[in-house]
């Protein structure tokens, strides 16, 4: 890949979403669970479904909650931890990425859905394509990038049961041994963690699987603000992109912040995902790397909200080395906003960014 002339998205990788929301009487379903027996399903259910065929021409099946996968069609069905989700059918590559986009347009024009903290956008990537030691490498560099995944999200997603952050647990150490089978295990066995493999992992169970990563750290913007779900999904497939043809992590090396499950920096990060080499970048390619530039502006901690690594003081680095890329990009500081919010549908459907 690094050899292109011009790193661009041209990938055709499948994927598929969940975006929740709130029932329309914003129900706690923890507390006043859904009456099964009497088929009982949340308020709106249908409201949202119909929205949807109305203004984009999608078929919306609803269903009882239930695990679906590869789906042909929408699919809306019960959440207990928020009320509704709304499940995409398998897409891939701008149409597949621009329809979701359109449904998350018409979900934030309707004054009628609420969307709170407990909602967010889970992305489930096809990897059927890809071996288990390709596998375990995108897990194994999700780890090393994930503390600056997480800088690039707000505060209340970084210490959250539902996104759990893999390197404040004790699953994997910096000189951990690199073992392919170890390390789709352990983040294979539950799905509360920023990334998972929960049902790749599950293939050869009695319930059956399926060959998809999911991550799942997006706040609940996520799942109606169409500019960052366009560059969210795009970052995250080119991460397995580049993840899938890195080399496999050597040894740990103290030098080498390359090694083991060693946690990059933004510099690293930036280096890995070819956003601050010579290479020449896309129109597409170039909003989504400003994009996520602007996120970490935004979002990288400027004061001690969050204890420990989340820190002013944890990510003072983090800020500098930040300081540092948009000022050897050329970037401006007064442009993070317009990054993040360009207020014209012709740079989210435009042509000259579908690339």
């Amino acid at each position: 890949m690094d050899n292109l002339k011009v790193l661009a998205f041209n990938y055709n990788r499948r994927f598929g979403v969940e975006i929740e929301m709130n029932s329309l009487d914003k129900r706690d379903f923890q507390v006043h669970p859904l009456n099964l027996s009497q088929k009982e399903q949340p308020k709106g259910i249908d409201y949202v479904a119909n929205l949807i065929m109305k203004n984009t021409g999608n078929s919306v099946n609803i269903s009882k909650w239930d695990h679906t996968h590869n789906n042909t069609e929408w699919v809306i069905k019960p959440d207990r931890s928020c009320g509704l989700e709304l499940c995409s059918p398998v897409v891939k590559g701008w149409p597949g990425l621009k329809n979701i986009c359109e449904v998350a347009d018409v979900i934030k024009r309707d004054n009628k859905i609420s969307i709170d903290h407990r909602c967010s956008l889970h992305l489930h990537i096809e990897v059927a394509d890809c071996n288990r030691e390709e596998i375990a490498k995108i897990l194994t560099y999700w780890v090393k990038c994930e503390s600056v995944f997480l800088d690039s999200v707000p505060n209340h997603r970084k210490r959250n049961q539902y996104c759990q952050c893999i390197g404040m647990t004790d699953l994997f150490e910096h000189n951990t041994i690199w073992d392919e089978n170890v390390i789709i295990k352990k983040l294979g066995v539950q799905k509360y963690y920023t990334i998972n493999c929960f049902h790749y992992y599950r293939m050869d169970s009695p319930k059956g699987g399926r060959k998809t990563i999911e991550v799942r750290i997006v706040e609940s913007e996520g799942c109606s603000d169409s500019f960052l779900i366009k560059n969210w999904i795009r970052l995250l497939i080119h991460f397995i992109e580049r993840a899938k043809v890195a080399p496999v992590p050597s040894s740990y090396n103290p030098n080498n912040p390359m090694s083991g499950f060693c946690w990059l920096d933004p510099e690293d990060v930036m280096r890995f995902l070819g956003f601050t080499d010579d290479m020449q970048l896309s129109k597409g390619m170039e909003q989504t790397r400003n994009w996520f530039i602007a996120r970490l502006y935004n979002n990288i901690s400027r004061s001690d909200s969050l204890p420990g690594i989340w820190s002013n003081v944890a990510r003072k680095i983090a800020r500098e080395q930040l300081t540092y890329i948009i000022d050897n990009l050329g970037l401006k500081i007064s442009d993070m906003d317009f990054y993040l919010n360009p207020q014209s549908s012709e740079l989210l459907y435009s042509n000259e960014y579908k690339n």
